[in-house]
């Protein structure tokens, strides 16, 4: 599992402590990063195991021994990679179907954005505990032609697609 961050000012700081643990209560150290002053840092959990759940939190360690943390967060795998196809990738009209997989049962959120950033259509996906779904995606007649930016949110997921509407 990668784990990244950033720190905005790090002059200060010695060292990260990378702590994970299996009850969001309890945390042993995992692994330690020296600062590089850079502000970006990243640490591979090597040991996670797909389809464990884990928190996780930075301990930054100050050359004058202060100690701060980050936010707790939790961490879901799934067993294999989530994955969305969109196809036909450019579409035949307004049609084209996602399809999802390795996702756990849930509510996700499929946004169809414009070049601007502008949500032009939204439909939710529900998946269940076949973990894989295709739905077809029929845009009104008001979507233009061109390029467009999918966005799927839900469930810790955010993953982002492009489509050539025709």
């Amino acid at each position: 599992m990668g784990l990244s961050w950033a720190n905005e000012d790090d002059r200060n700081v010695d060292y990260y402590d990378i702590q994970r643990s299996n009850n969001g209560v309890q945390f042993q150290s995992i692994g330690k990063i020296a600062s590089n002053q850079s502000g970006n840092y990243s640490y591979n959990d090597k040991s996670f195991i797909a389809g464990s759940a884990l928190y996780y939190r930075i301990k930054a360690v100050s050359a004058d021994g202060t100690v701060n943390y980050t936010n707790i967060l939790f961490l879901k795998a799934n067993q294999g990679r989530q994955e969305m196809q969109v196809s036909p990738n450019p579409s035949k009209g307004k049609a084209f179907s996602v399809s999802l997989t390795n996702f756990t049962a849930g509510k996700y959120t499929l946004k169809i954005m414009d070049l601007s950033g502008k949500t032009v259509y939204t439909e939710s996906i529900i998946v269940g505990d076949e973990r894989n779904i295709i739905q077809t995606i029929i845009l009104p007649t008001s979507v233009s032609r061109g390029l467009h930016y999918l966005l799927l949110e839900g469930d810790a997921v955010m993953i982002n697609k492009r489509v050539l509407v025709d």
